[in-house]
């Protein structure tokens, strides 16, 4: 059976790691996985390529203030059907879902536990790179003070 993601808040979110306190960029669910789009906090999209960073603790509205957001969570409950235990998760093409398929730039954000709950550590899958393109020369960082250095002879 494939794993299904009904999309509605979860019945539990156990969230583990540094939290925090957001404004909501758009309406979430209790156990959506969170990305940034621009400055606004929305439902992370696999073909959107809005990358989830964080799990939603609660269900938001859409201006909604202090909403908190885990770092890594157990989301359990109500939400999902027909996980195979120990699989891969992605953040799928639709926003705020998840899947057991790879979407469309394949983004991992945890595994299965169990047929109707599954870890997601967004934060662990970061790439060092995303979001940085560097087209010519380097960079450095901290190089900002014009650091000179001579050789005494």
């Amino acid at each position: 059976m494939a794993m299904t993601d009904a999309g509605g808040s979860a019945s539990k979110v156990i969230g583990a790691g540094p939290f925090c306190f957001v404004t909501a960029g758009g309406v979430w669910r209790k156990g959506d996985p969170i990305g940034l789009s621009g400055t606004s906090f929305v439902r992370a999209d696999d073909n959107g390529g809005i990358i989830a960073e964080f799990v939603a603790a609660t269900d938001a509205a859409s201006g909604q203030t202090r909403c908190k957001l885990y770092s890594y969570a157990v989301i359990e409950g109500q939400r999902f059907s027909g996980n195979v235990a120990g699989s891969v998760v992605y953040v799928s093409d639709t926003a705020g879902r998840y899947s057991e398929s790879a979407g469309t730039n394949s983004r991992p954000i945890g595994y299965s536990l169990d047929a109707d709950s599954i870890v997601a550590m967004p934060r662990a899958y970061l790439s060092l790179t995303s979001g940085f393109t560097i087209t010519s020369g380097t960079s450095e960082i901290g190089d900002d003070h014009n650091w000179s250095w001579s050789n005494p002879t």
